[in-house]
């Protein structure tokens, strides 16, 4: 059975990731003619990218629930690569995001703020989409619910 500090880890790293997450969609939300938007869009995306690079060392490292699964749990190894396939596509769209940020001025037309909006709002969903699966993962693996916000 999977250790508890494995869980917890696993469980603190899935609410960071969450927090983050809700912390640029409340960003993203403001009115982008405000003229601190795309600075406060830029942090909490920053803020993200760190979260979600915690989250991809934590369950990926040698310790980490990943491994715990493909060893307790074999058959839903699969699984887990499918997971662990998503994380540099998710870290790419992060990257190109926040370039996307930086190579604005201070104040974003309204276009350019739409453009940015919209893909961060698509990285948004394919996160939620990866939390979810993770969390079916975990719970198929051990009958644990990880838990950790939404």
């Amino acid at each position: 059975m999977v250790g508890n500090d494995v869980v917890h880890a696993a469980r603190q790293r899935r609410i960071a990731l969450y927090g983050a997450m809700m912390d640029l969609d409340a960003s993203l939300a403001s009115p982008s003619a405000r003229a601190t938007w795309a600075a406060h869009v830029h942090r909490d995306l920053t803020e993200l990218r760190r979260a979600l690079a915690d989250h991809v060392e934590e369950v990926e490292g040698p310790d980490g629930i990943m491994a715990r699964i493909t060893l307790e749990a074999p058959r839903l190894a699969d699984r887990v690569d499918a997971l662990r396939s998503e994380h540099p596509e998710l870290t790419q769209q992060a990257d190109a995001i926040t370039a996307r940020l930086e190579a604005l001025e201070d104040d974003p037309d309204e276009d350019e703020a739409d453009e940015v909006r919209d893909a961060a709002l698509g990285l948004l969903g394919a996160l939620a989409r990866h939390r979810h699966r993770g969390a079916d993962l975990v719970y198929d693996a051990f009958a644990i619910e990880i838990g950790g916000g939404g």
